[in-house]
């Protein structure tokens, strides 16, 4: 009887986390009855490696609703940071490439949480305009144009199978997860970021300052981004400014399946 009220007691404390594991059993469940293939070691490690940006994507987009607000741009930084990976990872080198589009990408989400936080700038107009903007200038970074890599060992390694599921891309994501996961359970920031999603007025009045964790959201969110850009341009080994506008939409979505609430 008393696991009984436990359970009760969990589900009614937390129905979207319910709602998110009832329909991942679902869905399994329906796949692995209608396709015979569905569990076997290829389809895990085709879904892990689709997860690997989802996943980046759907994390990022989940800071920013917890913090109550929203990153339209993210796909099109996902896309600057493929092209610049794609771009200059011949010339430059893989690592300082790499480096270059995460720095890139991480300081573009951290310029838009200063103005949203100091200018009181509404996130939706501010993104749409950030959306607009990165676009052109991975164009002009492309010169309108797909660009290639020449050297595909890169690829190849981001893409190696590891632990019969897992790659590299898909591993580092999963650190992503329990980074993000720890940083917000347990520190000051993530629990002000919390704060300032769930009861902002409140929150402003105990003291707690809208700057800091608005910034440290729209960074953490510029960073995924840019990774998930870098992961889906060397895995490819070819980037397109206009390409990943599709993440949007599905990192949204993932974010809603997997919990968050407005």
């Amino acid at each position: 009887m008393e696991r009984m009220e436990r359970i009760k007691h969990f589900v009614t404390e937390n129905p979207d986390l319910v709602f998110a594991i009832l329909l991942a059993v679902g869905v399994f469940t329906f796949f692995a009855i209608t396709e015979p293939l569905f569990f076997t070691h290829r389809t895990g490690f085709a879904i892990m490696e689709r997860f690997a940006v989802l996943g980046l994507v759907g994390l990022a987009l989940t800071l920013c609703i917890i913090a109550g607000e929203i990153d339209l741009s993210i796909g099109s930084n996902a896309a600057l940071a493929a092209v610049i990976t794609v771009r200059f990872t011949d010339d430059w080198g893989a690592v300082n490439a790499l480096l270059l589009a995460l720095a890139v990408s991480t300081t573009i989400g951290a310029i838009q949480g200063y103005f949203i936080a100091y200018l009181r700038i509404r996130a939706i107009v501010l993104t749409v305009g950030t959306l607009m903007l990165l676009r052109g200038v991975a164009l002009f970074a492309a010169d309108e144009k797909t660009v290639m890599l020449t050297d595909f060992r890169i690829p190849d390694f981001i893409s190696t199978k590891m632990l019969v599921y897992f790659s590299p891309a898909s591993l580092l994501v999963i650190a992503m997860f329990i980074i993000v996961g720890l940083f917000m359970t347990f520190t000051r920031y993530g629990r002000e970021i919390y704060a300032i999603g769930g009861a902002r007025k409140e929150a402003l009045a105990s003291g707690i300052s809208l700057q800091r964790p608005m910034i440290i959201v729209f960074a953490i969110s510029g960073f995924c981004a840019g990774l998930g850009g870098i992961i889906i341009g060397l895995r490819s080994g070819t980037a397109q400014a206009l390409g990943l506008q599709y993440l949007l939409l599905a990192g949204t979505v993932a974010a809603f399946i997997g919990g968050v609430s407005i």
